[in-house]
């Protein structure tokens, strides 16, 4: 992260920009509606503990979120791609969606949400395998130490890598910064 703030003004102007951004965005209200909608089933299912802390997460990330706002530079605007580019774009979103919808397959699972018996083939072998490497080298109980890295970030990454996203060592036409992958 660069920090790029000069001055008290520059932080509160960074803030309020993101801020009214975010309120103007369908997405915003929808991912909001969507949260409070399963924070509603949660309390009345009986576990109002489990939102009220997700309740304190999320100001605390909310927080952690505005002070990252508040000292960096604005995004660049937004790239429009065409043919091959295009085509990679959507196999990495689709790959990606593909290791979201079994990793929360698994997790309903997991919360024994789903009935037993909901393995999928192959990735609930590789997630089990994982939680026992996990319990190995952690101790009982600790698998989700080396499952949930695994699953939430090395696993997307080397799909990523394989479909051609590269991280970038230096900035391109000044629009990138360094580290940030390229399509």
């Amino acid at each position: 992260m660069v920090l790029t703030t000069s001055s008290p003004s520059d932080f509160r102007t960074n803030i309020t920009h993101t801020l009214k951004r975010v309120a103007a965005s369908p997405s915003a209200w929808f991912y909001a509606a969507l949260w409070l909608a399963s924070a509603l089933v949660l309390a009345v299912g009986g576990a109002g503990l489990s939102v009220a802390v997700s309740l304190l997460v999320g100001c605390v990330l909310l927080l952690l979120s505005l002070l990252v706002v508040g000292t960096s530079r604005p995004v660049p605007a937004a790239v429009a791609f065409t043919g091959g580019a295009q085509r990679r774009v959507w196999l990495q979103l689709g790959l990606v969606l593909v290791v979201i919808v079994l990793t929360a397959w698994n997790n309903l699972a997991f919360h024994h949400v789903l009935p037993p018996g909901s393995a999928i083939p192959g990735w609930t072998v590789l997630v089990d395998w994982l939680g026992r490497l996990g319990e190995q080298w952690f101790g009982t109980g600790l698998g989700s130490v080396v499952v949930n890295p695994v699953t939430y970030v090395v696993i997307p990454l080397v799909l990523l890598l394989l479909t051609g996203a590269r991280p970038g060592d230096r900035p391109v036409d000044g629009s990138q910064a360094a580290g940030e992958f390229r399509i």
